[in-house]
């Protein structure tokens, strides 16, 4: 008999806004986390920049992909929060190399 599948914060943002863009976001959500895991509270935009080197125009760019793939969002902070929660409990190793996992993540840890 055939696995089932699970649905995974990859698959689906990979459905939402393809597969290039799925990443992008992904990449906003791990800013995010790696900053408020940091320094305990949201970044600003002008944050995010000094943190990571990356111009504004990037930064918007991604977070209008981050807004496509999910439109309910005002912010990436929600999404962030509960992948860092998953992501500490499962602490074995530094935040850095767990969040290279958050590709399978179960989407269940992040639905609404």
């Amino acid at each position: 008999m055939p696995r089932e599948r699970q649905e995974t914060l990859g698959r689906v943002l990979t459905r939402r806004v393809g597969f290039r863009n799925a990443g992008r976001v992904l990449g906003v959500v791990s800013a995010w986390a790696f900053y408020v895991d940091k320094f305990g509270r949201a970044p600003t935009q002008t944050e995010l920049q000094g943190e990571t080197a990356r111009s504004h125009a990037s930064w918007s760019r991604d977070l209008a992909i981050f807004a496509r793939a999910f439109p309910d969002e005002e912010s990436p902070d929600r999404i962030a929060r509960l992948l860092l929660a998953r992501l500490r409990s499962d602490r074995k190793v530094g935040l850095e190399v767990a969040v290279a996992g958050a590709w399978s993540v179960p989407f269940s840890v992040v639905a609404l």
